[in-house]
């Protein structure tokens, strides 16, 4: 059987599967953050990251749910945490990290575990 993974569908779909447990808010733009650039982190921040950072801030714990590229987290990922890193936004804050692979990758890890 093979699956289709597409992290936006899947959000959507976790989102639904868990409506009646918590309160779901699925950020889907993180292309809209500029590439970070620590001159413009404080004096002149963007309303854009401010809205990020916001939403992180009043969120009760965050879930980030995100394909796999290059055996790492995507570019646009690790920039909206550089974005949060001078601050204390994730600090005492619940957060779950589900991470998604393509299958090839997934039948070489298991070919390297026999």
């Amino acid at each position: 059987m093979q699956v289709q993974i597409h992290p936006i569908k899947n959000s959507s779909i976790f989102a639904n599967f868990t409506k009646d447990i918590f309160n779901l808010k699925i950020f889907n733009e993180l292309k809209s953050l500029l590439h970070f650039d620590t001159d413009l982190s404080i004096p002149e921040t963007l309303k854009a990251i401010l809205n990020f950072r916001k939403e992180i801030e009043n969120a009760d714990g965050i879930i980030i749910c995100t394909s796999e590229y290059v055996f790492s987290m995507p570019s646009g990922l690790k920039n909206a945490i550089e974005w949060c890193v001078s601050m204390t936004l994730f600090t005492e804050k619940p957060l779950g990290i589900i991470t998604l692979r393509h299958e090839l990758m997934v039948e070489k890890d298991i070919a390297n575990y026999r």
